[in-house]
């Protein structure tokens, strides 16, 4: 399927997010996503975004040193806060290389495979594409939905418009799925 719109929304009155795709001839696909779904889909979505966290070692818990893309490097570790900032700044380019301005437009006369009330997800997954970026599972409760291959760039988009909406909702979640560069603290030294 080719994903042409992707857009997520906050709608109030039923307290979820409206995830849309339009996927040009496949037709429109609409998905309520709940805060406890978008939770669970915080850890496995920000894995494969920000590739290994790195511990103050700069190391992945394993005692190996990784990079940005979350390849070892042999015999040398790296600072966990410059692997935050090149992650942000992937993140930043990657978000800006989505078209996020546009408008979602609805086909003249739409099409809507799974039905034109959003179906309630209950399962999903999220697993490694080939070719990088994910494969997103997501079915309701009587096995109705689809997968879609997101790549890096799509996934970036996708995190980034859960962020902004689940804190739209105001629902307290800590999804750290955007990557932000830390500040490195100042030191207390005074100098005269």
């Amino acid at each position: 399927m080719n994903i042409q719109q992707l857009q997520v929304t906050y709608q109030p009155l039923a307290d979820r997010l409206l995830l849309r795709i339009a996927a040009g001839d496949s037709g429109e696909f609409r998905f309520w996503l709940t805060r406890r779904l978008v939770g669970l889909l915080a850890e496995p979505l920000g894995k494969h975004l920000l590739g290994p966290a790195l511990d103050d070692a700069g190391t992945d818990g394993a005692g190996r040193a990784g990079n940005a893309e979350g390849n070892e490097l042999a015999g040398k570790s790296e600072n966990p806060l410059r692997h935050q900032a090149e992650a942000a700044f992937k993140h930043q380019q990657a978000v800006a290389g989505v078209q996020s301005e546009k408008r979602f437009e609805s086909a003249a006369e739409p099409n809507f495979p799974l039905g034109e009330e959003p179906l309630l997800i209950a399962k999903l997954g999220v697993t490694p594409a080939p070719k990088g970026g994910v494969v997103l599972a997501l079915h309701s409760s009587d096995d109705k939905g689809l997968s879609l291959q997101l790549g890096m760039p799509l996934l970036h988009g996708f995190c980034d418009l859960l962020v902004k909406c689940s804190d739209q909702a105001k629902w307290g979640l800590a999804l750290n799925l955007v990557p932000a560069a830390k500040v490195a603290e100042p030191s207390s030294k005074v100098f005269h």
